[in-house]
């Protein structure tokens, strides 16, 4: 299981490496912000997660989530779609991200917006996920 019920703050992570799951909470004005560490780093400085890794990574993401979120919007970012080093497409991660929230039944009292990058928007197909999830139901 990854650390994320412990918060530390961001000061004292800066410059120092941090274990999956390792979660800063920076508040700018009325917004609160979680960052969570992601990924490992090989040693060229490369980021690399594995696939169990980000399946357990979503599962325990999802858990604080639905723990904490106090019954406000969550918003993320199309998780792994960055310098991860999943070899999956931006189709293939969302499609996992939304079928993960539809299969574990989450309870968040505001629901789950996720984020999309105008680049990325390019490389989603929206009527796939809709001909996806008419399969699953």
């Amino acid at each position: 299981k990854m650390p994320f019920q412990k918060i530390i703050p961001v000061e004292h992570l800066v410059n120092k490496k941090n274990i999956l799951g390792t979660i800063a909470k920076i508040t700018k004005g009325e917004n609160l912000y979680f960052l969570v560490a992601f990924t490992n780093f090989d040693e060229n400085n490369r980021t690399y997660i594995t696939n169990k890794d980000y399946q357990l990574f979503i599962l325990n993401l999802f858990e604080y989530i639905e723990k904490f979120s106090q019954g406000k919007t969550v918003n993320l970012t199309l998780i792994g779609a960055g310098r991860s080093g999943l070899e999956f497409s931006k189709q293939k991660l969302l499609e996992f991200l939304i079928y993960f929230l539809y299969i574990n039944n989450l309870r968040l009292e505001n629901g789950v917006n996720i984020i999309l990058h105008q680049d990325i928007k390019k490389e989603i197909n929206l009527h796939k996920l809709k001909y996806f999830f008419k399969l699953t139901k």
